[in-house]
């Protein structure tokens, strides 16, 4: 089977961890937990199993060297900023 490492970037509180949630219980969580880390999932691309592994990241700069250790063999990059914050836009 076919894997793929997808992971989450951005800002602390744009909105990561709840994108993720939403994806994996098929709606807005009603609770976001403080720390997602990662899950597993099997999709299907044209018919065919895909193993996906999807990885939260901490915004905060405290984590950033630890941030960089998930980013070896990542297939899918997700970058991600607030609309309502024009900083967050910049730092991606």
């Amino acid at each position: 089977m076919q894997k793929c490492k997808l992971v989450v970037l951005g800002d602390e509180g744009v909105g990561k961890t709840s994108l993720l949630c939403t994806y994996q219980g098929g709606g807005f969580p009603q609770f976001i937990p403080l720390v997602y880390e990662y899950t597993v999932t099997t999709i299907l691309i044209e018919k065919y199993p895909v193993e996906l592994s999807l990885w939260d990241s901490s915004g905060l700069d405290e984590y950033d060297l630890l941030r960089r250790l998930i980013y070896p063999e990542t297939t899918l990059f997700v970058v991600s900023f607030s609309v309502a914050s024009r900083s967050s836009f910049g730092r991606v």
